[in-house]
């Protein structure tokens, strides 16, 4: 059976459960029923009614869900299961966040997957590069990338393999700088609030992936609180930034493709304090967004690039974090 993703961005909007179906009422009285067993996930806009029930319903099914600001100001919500597995993998965990050693090996074996990714990412745009005179360009990106993966696999200090991952992405977006057209007005990595068209679909692709990111360290079990390369912080779930990194190079590279071959400069709302994704712009946003979650592993930046969905190379990145973590123990 097919699924979707949900979205629900019309103010006003009632969601409630009946039974094994979600119920979604809209304001001028027309209303749908889709069963939740077709639902991969929810996005839902500030101001919709969502019935209690929904959110523990979408919980026990191990359904993501995110809900954004309206007009991109506050923070997003997430809502999945909770940590009712697996309680030895968390052990395991925190042994590794308190030993230095570990800690450390376990940021170089992250850090090291995300810069695999970023070369193959570099690899799949020395056409457009060169289309646009930019070869030279596109040989030093790489061979700043090199250069970062070399001083990464030599560091013993933690604070330095934050810089070396600083370092490694400026060096991607400068060149993202240079390919992008002008009149998208991209001129560096900006989160909060975004303010042009590049960063308006790296934090929009971002929170998407946090979110799914967020549901399967749940379903795992680990914390997502305890981080490995972002430091624990209140009101961040840092373990879910890190596991986001080797998959930044395939969602920058998204947006990359979303900005040269779907959307124009008049599909988003551009003011002087943020840059929002028109209203009837998203649903073109989200049924790409949809599409590429089922192919993902096909996108460059994905290192090795396989047919996979996103919800699978996910999986696949906690998997081999949890193993590197089971051989580390055992060989002590």
């Amino acid at each position: 059976m097919n699924t979707v993703t949900l979205v629900i961005d019309k103010s006003g909007t009632t969601i409630i459960r009946d039974g094994k179906s979600l119920v979604v009422k809209l304001p001028d009285g027309n209303s749908s029923r889709i069963p939740f067993s077709r639902i991969e996930s929810m996005v839902v806009y500030s101001k919709a009614n969502v019935e209690t029930t929904v959110w523990g319903e979408l919980a026990t099914r191990h359904i993501p869900c995110v809900i954004l600001p309206s007009r991109g100001k506050g923070n997003e919500c997430w809502v999945g299961p909770g940590l009712n597995v697996k309680m030895d993998v968390r052990i395991l965990q925190f042994r590794a966040y308190h030993s230095y050693t570990e800690s450390l090996t376990a940021q170089k074996f992250i850090l090291g997957k995300k810069l695999d990714a970023t070369l193959a990412l570099i690899d799949c745009l020395e056409y457009p590069a060169k289309i646009k005179g930019l070869s030279e360009d596109a040989a030093k990106a790489r061979q700043e990338i090199e250069t970062a993966t070399h001083k990464l696999i030599n560091n013993e200090q933690k604070i330095s393999t934050m810089g070396i991952e600083g370092g490694a992405d400026k060096s991607l977006y400068a060149f993202y700088v240079k390919l992008l057209p002008p009149k998208w007005g991209f001129h560096k990595r900006i989160r909060r609030p975004p303010t042009d068209p590049f960063n308006s679909l790296l934090s929009l692709c971002s929170t998407l992936v946090y979110s799914e990111t967020l549901n399967q360290i749940l379903l795992r079990g680990l914390d997502p609180c305890i981080g490995i390369i972002h430091a624990t912080r209140k009101n961040r779930y840092s373990l879910a930034l890190d596991i986001m990194e080797p998959l930044r190079p395939a969602i920058t590279m998204y947006a990359y493709m979303l900005l040269t071959e779907k959307f124009i400069l008049r599909d988003f709302t551009i003011s002087s304090e943020t840059c929002l994704l028109r209203k009837n712009a998203r649903s073109e946003f989200y049924f790409q967004w949809h599409a590429i979650t089922q192919e993902w592993g096909k996108l460059p930046g994905c290192n090795p690039a396989k047919d996979i969905s996103l919800k699978q190379c996910i999986s696949e990145i906690i998997d081999d974090l949890i193993a590197f973590w089971e051989g580390g123990f055992e060989n002590e």
